[in-house]
């Protein structure tokens, strides 16, 4: 369990899509859902730490449409604050005063490192534009940052940098190599991802620690006025990057895979060629229905909590309830 480079595949319900994936290597985890759970859900995350930087913001993708991109509306008091905004009808059980992002429709491939992933909302009761924002947290600790083929610094607060054609993203940590790369969205050709340094600097309210590394950035897309998103991206991380030859290499490969897609009356097919094989998913967004998932491993079959094959999570479940049948007889 703690040995590095491990691939993890857990289920948490019994529905068919209610399963993650979680890749942890020695610096950096990745991780991607196929099921929404709750508003306050992290569905496509990574982390990172390292002795010199132990603790820092989560890398966390999120949709929403209260212009909430890092989730603090119940540490600001905006329910109060916004609540002349509030819709007829609100429903009472509905969180108004919290952090609400949406349950949007989401698919996800994962082969260790790197994932495909899909995400589809519509507006809710809980948003207050016309628009909803996907929005991606990053800590303000990189060492070297990239759009595209072009090495930038990190914006100033207040500043921001759009995404060029490439509509990729590149991040070192140390060794670690990140690329985040849009493959398809509705925002049309004129909108672009951007990087944007808001000052921001996560102070907790609830739990009683302190971060020494709290510093973050947003990388956000506005979706367009009609209530709707749909982003399809490709997340990978790689360590072992020691050198800027590495991590030259790391891009080129990034931005030369072959990207197919076809989109065609709601119904979405898209995957990268990774030198592991084809990854990626199929899905109608319209019916919200996943229809193909493309991955160069098959999951493991019939499993609960499985690591690196090796199912561990039935066998100890099995015991429980054997324990259970016993002490009812």
């Amino acid at each position: 369990m703690n040995r590095p480079n491990r691939f993890i595949v857990q289920r948490w319900d019994s529905i068919a899509n209610s399963y993650s994936c979680d890749y942890v290597g020695k610096k950096v985890s990745i991780a991607s859902s196929n099921q929404a759970y709750s508003p306050d859900d992290k569905s496509f995350v990574a982390y990172l730490s390292s002795e010199r930087v132990p603790q820092m913001l989560n890398i966390a993708y999120n949709m929403e449409g209260r212009n909430d991109h890092y989730g603090t509306w119940s540490a600001e008091g905006m329910g109060e604050k916004m609540k002349h905004l509030m819709p007829a009808n609100y429903p009472a059980n509905g969180g108004w005063g919290k952090a609400r992002h949406l349950m949007y429709f989401m698919q996800s491939a994962q082969n260790k490192g790197e994932f495909v992933m899909l995400a589809a909302g519509e507006k809710d009761h809980n948003c207050i534009n016309a628009y909803l924002n996907s929005t991606i947290i990053l800590p303000h600790a990189f060492d070297e940052i990239w759009i595209g083929s072009k090495k930038i610094t990190a914006p100033e607060a207040g500043g921001k940098v759009e995404f060029d054609d490439t509509n990729t993203f590149f991040a070192r940590f140390e060794d670690v190599a990140i690329s985040i790369r849009i493959l398809w969205d509705n925002a049309g050709k004129d909108a672009k991802m951007a990087l944007y340094n808001d000052g921001f600097s996560y102070q907790p309210k609830r739990e009683n620690f302190r971060m020494a590394n709290n510093k973050g950035l947003r990388l956000t897309l506005q979706h367009p006025d009609n209530g709707k998103g749909v982003v399809a991206m490709w997340w990978k991380v790689e360590e072992g990057i020691t050198s800027e030859a590495d991590f030259s290499k790391f891009r080129q490969k990034v931005l030369k895979t072959p990207v197919l897609i076809n989109e065609k009356d709601g119904i979405i097919d898209l995957a990268v060629s990774t030198p592991s094989g084809k990854l990626g998913v199929k899905a109608d967004i319209a019916t919200k229905k996943r229809l193909a998932y493309y991955n160069p491993q098959p999951l493991p079959k019939n499993f609960l909590f499985n690591v690196d094959g090796v199912e561990i999570g039935k066998p100890i479940v099995e015991k429980y309830k054997f324990t259970i049948i016993q002490t009812k007889n």
